[in-house]
């Protein structure tokens, strides 16, 4: 008799639980007012009599004292599914492994050390006493389990690891009534189905998992690319403005408007040969003119015609800006840039010499990749611009290299003559 009605007590406070705190947690709109709470309550409390009636205290009622009463509050909540899951998950998890950590410690080393006829008190006082005080805690700290709920709940993986572990613990617990012989051969062998269908559907899952992760690891890595394309065409528009400029101060304004007109249209690579009558018209001094150097002294010496060499005239503007900003900025403010220009066989060279600090070789090793920089690139919108320039070089079957030391930094471009 003091069993029944411990059970009975418990079965109460496992109800009130189940329902109190799930309707704590869902969406304001979606709590149910005190009337149908407390339907709620006698409703799932009936359930689990009704499960320990029929079933008694074997394997299957384990599970179904795990189920039914899940059933019962989703249908008060249908409206928010995902938050009564998670918290009737805890709430079961929390009470089942109280519920199995205490009777294996009750049966392992109090009850051999209670008085014969105390058994039943032992189980009163050392098992469904400390589920009374656990359920009495959650109801008293409604804001502290409102807590642990909101954590898993911005964590969706966090929410199947949870259902799952409700479902680990239903078979620990039907396990040991199995392994024990104290279970119905019949209720032995609905609890193996219930096995195999849950380990089943959690393999097909996390194999739906995995096949959705790997779609959005490849659809990151294209975003990537993306994005490097994109800081490309930024760093490479931000060139032409710079030579447009050039163009300009130099008072070219027919040339300006032709090399605007083909950007308008689309056309990244110009048909149209270089125009240099003479040094100071050159492409490079062009250049020179629209990037600010301030406190650095340009020297030109050209010895070759450029319109000679394979390559349009933006592209050669995109490999001789990019170098040449980025030998000014290293330069900060001081010091000597040199450029030259001369023929060689079949192909014209183009020397860029600095007295800017020296590049270390692990850089030089380094510098020509995508995406390297030795600039903060917390943003990822540095390390195009020389990656830029050797991709442009080789696209016209030409060569680019750099050497530096204490005295000088300096850039050998070879490009090849056309076909005459």
């Amino acid at each position: 008799m003091t069993l029944i009605i411990a059970d009975i007590i418990n079965s109460i406070l496992q109800a009130l639980v189940f329902i109190i705190l799930p309707n704590y947690c869902v969406k304001d709109k979606y709590k149910n007012k005190s009337g149908s709470v407390i339907l709620a309550v006698i409703l799932v409390w009936l359930g689990l009599q009704i499960v320990m009636k029929f079933l008694g205290n074997s394997s299957i009622s384990i599970i179904m004292s795990h189920l039914v009463p899940f059933v019962i509050v989703l249908m008060f909540y249908r409206r928010d599914k995902i938050s009564v899951t998670i918290s009737y998950s805890i709430l079961y998890l929390v009470g089942g492994l109280s519920a199995l950590i205490s009777s294996k410690l009750y049966w392992a080393f109090i009850q051999p050390m209670l008085p014969k006829g105390y058994t039943e008190l032992g189980l009163v006082v050392f098992i469904y006493g400390i589920n009374y005080i656990l359920f009495l805690l959650i109801l008293m700290n409604k804001k502290i389990f409102y807590k642990l709920y909101r954590v898993i709940k911005s964590r969706n993986i966090s929410i199947i690891f949870l259902v799952l572990l409700t479902v680990l613990l239903d078979l620990l617990l039907s396990f040991d009534k199995i392994v024990n012989w104290s279970d119905d051969p019949m209720y032995r062998g609905y609890v193996f189905t219930i096995i195999v269908l849950a380990f089943v559907g959690a393999t097909l899952y996390f194999a739906s998992i995995e096949k959705r992760s790997r779609e959005i690891r490849n659809l990151n890595d294209a975003l990537e690319e993306r994005i490097k394309e994109l800081n490309k065409i930024k760093h490479d528009y931000g060139a032409q403005i710079s030579y447009l400029y050039g163009l300009h101060l130099m008072k070219r304004y027919e040339r300006v408007g032709e090399l605007l007109k083909d950007i308008i249209n689309g056309h990244n690579s110009i048909d149209t040969a270089i125009e240099v009558s003479n040094n100071s018209d050159s492409v490079i001094a062009i250049i020179t003119k629209g990037i600010r150097h301030t406190g650095i002294k340009f020297i030109l010496d050209e010895h070759a015609d450029l319109n000679d060499i394979e390559m349009t005239e933006f592209e050669l503007q995109k490999v001789l800006s990019n170098i040449i900003s980025n030998a000014v900025t290293a330069m900060d403010g001081q010091g000597i840039l040199a450029i030259r220009t001369f023929e060689k066989f079949n192909d014209i060279v183009i020397c860029i010499q600095n007295n800017g600090p020296m590049i270390e070789d692990e850089v030089i090793d380094k510098i020509f990749q995508s995406g390297f920089s030795t600039k903060d690139n917390s943003n990822r919108e540095h390390g195009f611009g020389l990656a830029i320039v050797k991709e442009t070089i080789e696209k016209c079957k030409g060569k680019i290299s750099v050497t530096s030391d204490i005295e000088k930094t300096e850039f050998i471009i070879t490009i090849p003559r056309k076909d005459k």
